[in-house]
């Protein structure tokens, strides 16, 4: 599954196609994600969106060869700035990790150690990159906190001393203290207020994008929509449809992206028009082998019994009946 974008000049960037992710099982495996192909080249902003357990998360920490436990890349290729993930050394994935690509984990408030100043971790990055420690690490770290609208004066800080807000800013500057080229941010307004949420997207689309190769992991199309060029929505493990951002939100093809759109909250009316997708998303074991989303759909016919493939150029959909069928 193909998702659309500008032709690439050189090997910058991230190229992934065909990924298969699994996990071991004592019955063989289970496939999680499933024969998705993306690319992101220097500059693109790319959202992948869907409900939990679509596949976002281990997309995107595919790329640094963060899968947990016996979870694994079982098919498909991943090349970040022209690096074969799946072939390198764990010495070369440490390098890539931080290096070339900057992670912003989830959840702020349990992602840095409490027992360690906030000043120890950023040298510990640096550390791991010599060329850069040596390299006026402190300007470095100081380039970096300011990028994020914070001052020095918080590395003798511990996190329990920082706010939520604070400590999501902290570790956007750490993926961004070794000068990578591609930034993973994983739900990065996750547990935040809405005003911080505002400064943090405001942070990632004004200061970041555009400067990195930025993919941001959200269930949130708003979100995406504020930060990102192109978005991807992933169902099951796959993705059913891809575009730009601005034509996919105006005229949805997939019915799991519109039905996405219309249970969002609506903050300025009583929540009346939200409308939920009706039943949940399959275990992984129990995924159909035609369309997944048949069972919630209300488009679904015997057709949907074969799986549909990703087409239709730029703006792209896996659906034997998409929305904007005249049939």
């Amino acid at each position: 599954m193909k998702v659309a974008s500008a032709p690439a000049t050189d090997s910058a960037g991230v190229s992934v196609a065909n990924l298969c992710i699994s996990h071991r099982t004592t019955n063989g495996r289970v496939d999680l994600v499933r024969d998705v192909s993306l690319d992101v080249h220097p500059g693109d902003t790319l959202a992948l969106v869907g409900e939990s357990g679509a596949g976002k998360s281990l997309t995107a920490r595919s790329l640094l060869g963060l899968l947990p436990g016996p979870t694994y890349v079982s098919g498909g290729s991943l090349r970040v700035n022209g690096i074969d993930v799946r072939a390198a050394s764990e010495k070369q994935l440490r390098k890539l990790r931080g290096g070339v690509v900057g992670f912003v984990p989830q959840d702020p408030m349990s992602a840095l150690n409490p027992v360690r100043r906030i000043g120890s971790v950023f040298d510990e990055v640096l550390a791991r990159h010599p060329r850069l420690a040596k390299d006026r690490p402190r300007e470095r770290i100081a380039t970096a906190l300011a990028e994020v609208g914070l001052r020095e004066t918080l590395l003798d800080r511990y996190p329990h001393q920082l706010s939520g807000g604070m400590k999501q800013r902290i570790l956007i500057a750490l993926a961004l203290v070794a000068e990578p080229s591609v930034v993973v941010a994983d739900e990065p307004t996750t547990a935040l207020d809405a005003t911080v949420q505002a400064q943090i997207l405001d942070l990632l689309s004004h200061r970041i994008a555009g400067r990195v190769s930025l993919i941001l992991i959200t269930h949130d199309l708003g979100v995406a929509a504020s930060v990102c060029k192109r978005i991807a929505i992933m169902y099951c493990g796959r993705v059913v449809e891809t575009g730009p951002t601005g034509r996919l939100l105006e005229k949805q093809r997939h019915p799991y992206t519109r039905g996405l759109l219309a249970a969002a909250p609506d903050f300025c009316t009583d929540g009346s028009g939200m409308v939920p997708i009706p039943g949940r998303p399959p275990r992984p074991s129990q995924i159909p082998d035609g369309c997944a989303f048949a069972p919630r759909c209300d488009h679904s016919t015997e057709h949907c019994g074969e799986l549909p493939q990703l087409a239709g150029g730029a703006h792209s959909v896996a659906c034997w009946h998409p929305c904007d069928d005249p049939a």
